[in-house]
């Protein structure tokens, strides 16, 4: 993305492994046996450079972690509008609600809206 100052602002198309940001845990003290430590984790497009989702996130304890979708470096598309990333860190670039498909697959359709399927693929 060495153009992406260019890009700001504008809608994008990006392929890369869809993966996990460190954790950021919050804790305090516990009764013995309590669980009540609390993990959240980012969703980033790995790639050249990685671009944060903050709208896709993981979050729970030490006994489980939950997230909006798997993250296990599946190779996925992402489309939306680009941003600088928000905050200190080493990621530069986000997409604040990105659509997501696996390369090969139509995308979903956008709400309110019908998938056509192009004339090519109608059977006579």
């Amino acid at each position: 993305m060495g153009d992406a100052d260019s890009l700001v602002g504008k809608v994008i198309e990006v392929k890369g492994g869809l993966g996990l940001t460190g954790s950021n845990a919050l804790s305090r003290v516990c009764a013995p046996g309590e669980c009540c430590h609390s993990l959240r984790f980012g969703m980033v497009l790995e790639g050249r450079e990685v671009l944060f989702f903050p709208s896709l996130t993981c979050a729970g304890d030490d006994s489980k972690v939950c997230c909006s979708m798997p993250a296990e470096g599946q190779v996925v598309m992402a489309h939306g509008k680009l941003e600088r990333a928000k905050g200190p860190g080493i990621v530069k670039w986000q997409i604040r609600n990105p659509t997501l498909c696996v390369p090969g697959t139509p995308p979903p359709p956008s709400p309110g809206m019908t998938n056509i399927p192009s004339p090519a693929a109608v059977e006579p």
